[in-house]
């Protein structure tokens, strides 16, 4: 591909070229979402530079510099803002200081920061999000907040059983989460600081990705349900756009849209809802970055979350969504019978015989429900697509062949 005329051709869709062309964009993340907004930007002719633990993370493959740094200290922070025009992250679980130090740096003027730092300290914190949502008078499950062993069992008992235990940070992937069904279960809880909140017994659960740019655009996705893996307690297949009324579809984009506008933010944000039996629509939590459910963006989508996400902190104008096709996602989580169809370098490939794309991470090791890539299949109906997308992840083993770059 001719990333300089790709970029020229996008740059006249909503953008000037030399915007484009001076734009440094620093990402604080190495996974496989720092690998995609990594290769959206240099489809839009954009500078990147990630810090990683590892030489041979996914994001390293793709971007122009990496920063090697096992631990994030304020001299990696400090190198990172030198190579920088704007900062962004493919995590929230950024520790309080490296916030701290992008602060100071954004009031200086040195580098802009998207999310800004004081957003991303409170969206981190599920205690402090909900605390957010409810005094701005968003819908979401009533909680009792735990601030260690000593209120632990009495704020389990206020909150009732069953409930689920959230620790309040560093959570992601399946941990930091837990049900406890009964009082007499109640010895296993965390004691960590945590969110209690009612186990609900009959919901869907729903994403909306949706984004604003630097200029106050904001858009969404449509709606895409979710279904979860609930021995790994994570997300195991996104089906799009979801199966519900068009009414529900609109009320969700509408209370993200009233999220986004209250907190002026730039670029990407995940919305998880609860949909009751009522048909009730309840915020679960709030992801500031792209996210695993938008995944399907790349195949399913005229443009990816991870180019919207790129455009946005970059100060581009938010790129026209299109139409969403039918399609579902699935992830490859590892175990040891695909371990010989697992490159150890960022591969994607068409199945010749049916419309699924293959996209592995190129993560250099492998551990039971690690999310190792995701397929996502396109087709004229969601159950086309849904059968689709499971084949291919079935036949995964002894397809080592069909890998190209």
């Amino acid at each position: 591909m001719n990333h300089n005329a790709d970029a020229q051709r996008r740059a006249l869709a909503g953008g000037s070229v030399s915007t484009i062309n001076k734009a440094r964009i620093g990402i604080i993340g190495c996974g496989q979402l720092g690998l995609y907004l990594c290769d959206a930007a240099a489809k839009l002719g954009l500078h990147t530079c990630i810090v990683a633990e590892s030489a041979d993370s996914p994001a390293g493959f793709k971007a122009d510099q990496v920063i090697l740094a096992p631990l994030i200290d304020s001299d990696t922070i400090e190198e990172l803002i030198e190579a920088s025009d704007v900062i962004s992250f493919e995590k929230e679980d950024i520790p309080n200081h490296v916030l701290q130090q992008l602060a100071a740096a954004q009031r200086q003027g040195r580098v802009k920061v998207h999310p800004d730092p004081e957003t991303l300290f409170m969206l981190k914190d599920k205690g402090l999000q909900k605390t957010w949502l409810q005094q701005n008078g968003f819908p979401t499950l009533p909680g009792q907040f735990t601030c260690g062993p000593a209120d632990a069992q009495r704020r389990a008992h206020q909150c009732g059983f069953p409930l689920v235990q959230k620790l309040r940070c560093g959570g992601y992937d399946g941990r930091g989460v837990q049900i406890i069904n009964s009082a007499e279960q109640i010895d296993q809880l965390w004691l960590e600081p945590s969110v209690l909140e009612p186990k609900l017994e009959s919901f869907t659960e729903l994403a909306v990705i949706g984004m604003r740019d630097q200029h106050g655009t904001i858009s969404c996705y449509p709606a895409m349900a979710m279904d979860f893996d609930h021995e790994l307690n994570t997300l195991k297949q996104v089906l799009a756009p979801a199966n519900i009324p068009d009414s529900l579809t609109e009320r969700a984009e509408a209370t993200v849209n009233r999220v986004l506008d209250a907190m002026q933010e730039v670029g990407v944000f995940a919305f998880e809802f609860f949909l009751t039996a009522e048909d009730e629509l309840i915020i679960n939590e709030i992801s500031p970055r792209v996210h695993n459910s938008g995944h399907l963006t790349m195949d399913a989508c005229t443009v990816s979350q991870y180019e919207q996400h790129i455009r946005a902190v970059a100060g581009l104008p938010l790129a026209p969504l299109g139409s969403l096709r039918p399609s579902a996602m699935v992830n490859i989580l590892y175990e040891n019978r695909i371990d010989e169809a697992c490159p150890y370098r960022p591969v994607s490939y068409l199945r010749s015989e049916d419309s699924a794309a293959v996209h592995w991470y190129g993560k250099s090791t492998g551990r039971f429900g690690r999310k190792m890539g995701h397929i996502t299949a396109t087709a004229d109906s969601i159950s086309a697509a849904a059968w689709q997308a499971s084949r291919a992840l079935e036949g995964l083993p002894g397809k080592s062949g069909e890998y190209a770059a």
